[in-house]
């Protein structure tokens, strides 16, 4: 099942905590509530590493900018340490597409 964007989303950042999560599914153990923050805060959406494919941030090759690094909040669990940050493209999922991401994501 290939899970499409139903509206465009803007791509936000992620601490390097939540990409580990996002994208290989390991809690870090300093952080064992991250998923539930995630989940409480991101509710009804789907959550997909990188920049959507029309981004205007990504680089000449089409890939997904570098990390770099920042003061500013994560935008998916709300950290306030700064640090290496990273796109994330949010975008809205039914409730039988989110339970599939859940099983999938552990989140």
């Amino acid at each position: 099942m290939t899970l499409a964007p139903r509206i465009d989303y803007r791509p936000v950042s992620a601490c390097e905590d939540c990409m580990i999560l996002l994208a290989n599914g390991e809690v870090p153990e300093d952080r064992p509530d991250l998923s539930d923050i995630i989940s409480l805060r991101w509710q009804g959406y789907g959550l997909v590493p990188g920049c959507p494919p029309d981004c205007c941030q990504r680089t000449e090759d089409g890939d997904s900018p570098e990390p770099w690094f920042s003061w500013s909040a994560c935008e998916i669990c709300g950290s306030g340490l700064a640090g290496n940050s990273q796109h994330v493209t949010p975008f809205e999922t039914t409730e039988k597409e989110t339970t599939i991401l859940s099983s999938v994501t552990g989140i």
